[in-house]
């Protein structure tokens, strides 16, 4: 998102508007699917890992991370319908009335205790005039007890009323033997001492265990049978109480207190954290939670390559409940029992980047924790109010750490943002955070960091399939001069001496030939305190190894991946900053066309459509002659449940005129994840006949463009969301047809959209009107197409005797 101009705000929309019929807007996402779908990865490698480390537990119908919350079932504790429930605890020996016996309707009745209808002995019955009275035992446990009156009238007519009837013991607190645990160490299986449950344990529950636990929330805990939880810790130190209900057969529940004691330690100084990797958490190392969303690209010319931006959204990509206090950074314990100097917490800050800017009200606090515990605000930076098309740059702070009370061992500080309304609505970006006792409060330190990546290989797509890349190198290989981005934090000029921009294949290995410097001559001389644009133009000789190997290194490859590296080496630079030496960025090859970088921060959709079905074009180019087999769209989870809609697809081949080259009518979005764990997923429709199945790649020739479109059909207030990834431009291949003409996208509707075509691998299909598709292959008819939920099966039928020696590939809608 680096050097992208937002001219509205998240909530607003940015829309076009022809003949006041469809607008098209351009909306941010409200939630970070990226976080959304390492929590999911997370949760799978949590579930996994417990289930098998618990596999030798004998406990009936465990349940997994994820489950932790009981399930529904019946009531616990479990109460049989009938039956008297009497505590020997409450009534100390006291009687207890079950009944008045109705008599009313009786002649001269008679009624009397039956002596060998009861079962037990947990206790006494006698009929005190029409009253039956029971006297439990005060030393009764839990048991079962049975009364029966015998009921006469006066012509010796009897009938029996019978009273089961359950005493027990109320149930207790049990404390239990503390459980040591490491930071976010997973105990699969923890199992309770309920001997003292007078009965069989028959159902459990957790409660509510009231204690002073920072990592509260963070921490997962599960049921794995009737009396044994599964635990996995978080990374805040101190004591977790996790309380479990366990049940008996008499109704008898106790609870158990398990203290989880989380075992911290403490880092030493200085603490250094310039959010210089890949996230999207920020470092366990140096950090307790998850809340911060560690990225690139959501504000500009950061002091060090990544920030940790507070936007208002939980681990898990979602918005909070409520207004009010938002993300939280909370740095890991630090020891400053013994300073050796002025201690200062120094960082840098900057409200809203390319989001929305925090309102007076969403205000960003500093807090220190003292050694009593409390957490004291040391500075606010309260909301600000400047144009919505502003970037605000990142600003310095240095706050000193005075007073005993933050002098221990075991010091934290944290960072809290406030969010109005709760949502991915008020940013605020932190980077390059320093606490040491060895510094001024100036803004020096000894190191020269990156502050972007570098570009990708190709200077059109995000990715592009590597037949039509391999003979056509030169056309597409991004030869501009390569920038390299630079802040220099040293109080002088810092000289690069040695750098290197380097290329690998990561699937082979193999490393480029024709490696060269970032920078050269007086362009490694990087001036300080500013930000610093340096462009590195490469030698015919160095352009021609890359050539050459991208053209011919890779003929045994059908895909490629190339990742595209800058390094330098400072020796006065101190170690904790080497990090930010070395960036990267990565380009694909493979089979298909993107301009998207995979990650949607927002989308476009018609808003209002009317029965002129408004259309979307992306524009692709071919320089081999090939066929295109299916197309993909990313359709974000926004405007509700969008799988009701209808669109159409259409394909032009050559110009964008009045009749399309294939058409699919009445398709209904997908979402990928409701078939795979992603919510950055592509949702792929097959190019075919949808009424017969059959497959209808479409036949494009060489150096040719076509166009992909998607069209609007169902009426309504929010038409069909389609994923852009706003960090690349590519406003210029795009097109929108609101009535009756197609028009160039607006260049105010930056970004790229999530729309790409999957190319055939192997030779092209040629299916237009000027040349016929083979008839010698094997051809098939698949049943039924489209599957619905609940098919007994699908059927592959050859309709040509040499299918035998054929390979097969089914795909579903989510590719």
């Amino acid at each position: 998102m680096r050097n992208i101009l937002l001219l509205l705000c998240f909530i607003s929309t940015l829309s076009i508007n022809i003949q006041a019929q469809s607008e098209l807007k351009r909306v941010h996402i409200p939630y970070n699917a990226r976080l959304a779908q390492e929590a999911a990865r997370e949760q799978r490698n949590l579930a996994k890992a417990a289930e098998l480390n618990a596999g030798s537990s004998q406990k009936e119908s465990p349940q997994t991370p994820g489950e932790f919350l009981q399930k529904s079932q019946d009531p616990c504790p479990l109460f049989e319908p009938g039956t008297y429930y009497l505590s020997s605890t409450t009534n100390l020996g006291g009687p207890a009335i079950l009944s008045v016996i109705d008599t009313a309707d009786l002649d001269s009745p008679a009624w009397q205790i039956l002596p060998d209808c009861s079962g037990g002995s947990t206790g006494s019955a006698e009929l005190v005039g029409d009253t039956l009275v029971y006297w439990p035992s005060p030393f009764v446990d839990g048991g079962r007890d049975t009364v029966c009156v015998e009921l006469c009238d006066a012509s010796g007519s009897c009938d029996t009323l019978v009273f089961p009837l359950v005493v027990s013991r109320d149930g207790e607190r049990f404390p239990v033997s503390p459980v040591f645990l490491q930071p976010e160490e997973l105990l699969p299986e923890y199992c309770l001492d309920i001997l003292f449950l007078p009965g069989q344990a028959v159902c459990s529950f957790f409660t509510d265990c009231p204690d002073n636990y920072a990592g509260e929330g963070q921490q997962q805990y599960w049921q794995t049978g009737l009396d044994c939880i599964g635990y996995q810790a978080a990374r805040f130190a101190g004591t977790d109480t996790v309380c479990l209900v366990v049940c008996d057969e008499y109704a008898v529940c106790d609870t158990f207190e398990i203290p989880f004691v989380i075992q911290g330690d403490t880092l030493g100084l200085p603490f250094f954290d310039d959010f210089s990797y890949a996230g999207p958490y920020p470092d366990k190392n140096y950090w307790l939670d998850k809340a911060a969303y560690i990225n690139d690209d959501l504000a500009k010319d950061p002091p060090s390559v990544g920030m940790a931006t507070l936007d208002g959204l939980d681990a898990g990509g979602r918005p909070y409940p409520a207004s009010g206090k938002a993300d939280l950074l909370t740095s890991n314990y630090i020891d400053l029992s013994a300073p050796q100097g002025d201690v200062y917490l120094k960082f840098y800050l900057a409200p809203k980047g390319y989001g929305l800017l925090p309102n007076p009200g969403d205000s960003l606090l500093v807090q220190f924790r003292a050694a009593d515990g409390d957490w004291n605000t040391v500075a606010a930076y309260p909301g600000i109010d400047v144009p919505v098309d502003s970037v605000p740059p990142f600003s310095f702070h240095a706050i000193p750490v005075t007073g005993g009370q933050y002098l221990y061992r075991g010091f934290q500080f944290r960072f809290v943002s406030f969010s109005s309304p709760p949502g991915i609505y008020d940013l605020w970006h932190v980077d390059y955070v320093w606490l040491d006792d060895q510094s001024a409060a100036d803004s020096t330190f000894p190191d020269l960091a990156f502050t972007e990546e570098p570009p990708l290989l190709l200077k059109r797509y995000s990715a592009m399939p590597l037949r039509q890349f391999r003979d056509f190198v030169q056309e597409e290989l991004n030869i501009a001069p390569m920038p390299s981005h630079f802040y220099n934090h040293f109080d002088n000029t810092a000289t690069i001496a040695e750098s290197a921009i380097s290329l690998r294949e990561l699937q082979t290995g193999i490393v480029f030939p024709g490696m060269e410097n970032v920078v050269d001559g007086l362009d490694a001389n990087i001036p300080p305190a500013e930000h610093v644009l340096r462009e590195k133009e490469l030698s015919a000789g160095a352009w021609g190894d890359y050539q050459s190997i991208l053209a011919d290194g890779f003929d045994d490859q059908e895909e490629i991946e190339v990742e595209v590296s800058y390094e330098f080496t400072l020796t006065s630079q101190a170690a904790p900053f080497y990090r930010n030496d070395t960036v990267r960025s990565l380009t694909s090859l493979k089979d298909y066309y993107a301009y998207d970088d995979g990650t949607a921060e927002g989308y476009v959709a018609f808003s209002n459509p009317q029965e002129d079905n408004p259309m979307l074009a992306v524009r692709f180019h071919t320089y081999l002659e090939d066929s295109l087999r299916a197309v993909q769209f990313h359709f974000p989870h926004v405007n509700g449940n969008a799988e009701s809609q209808l669109f159409n697809l259409k394909v032009w081949v050559g110009e964008l005129d009045d009749e399309p080259d294939y058409t699919a009518n009445f398709l209904r979005p997908k979402y990928a994840d409701t078939y795979y764990d992603t919510l950055q997923g592509f949702s792929t429709y097959l190019l075919q006949d949808y009424i017969t199945g059959e497959l209808t790649p479409l036949y494009i020739p060489a150096d040719t463009d076509f166009y992909v479109a998607f069209q609007q059909v169902t009426i309504t207030n929010e038409g069909t969301p389609i994923g852009m990834d706003f960090s690349r431009d590519r406003t210029s291949e795009f097109f929108v047809k609101l009535s009756s003409q197609w028009e160039a996208f607006p260049d105010f509707l930056h970004g790229a959209l999530m729309v790409r075509a999957l190319m055939n691998s192997e030779e092209p299909v040629n299916n237009t009107a000027t040349s016929e598709a083979s008839a010698t292959g094997p051809a098939f008819t698949l049943y039924p197409n489209p599957v619905w939920e609940g098919a007994p099966s699908v059927r592959l039928l050859s309709q040509n005797a040499q299918a035998a020696a054929t390979h097969y590939r089914l795909t579903d809608i989510a590719g």
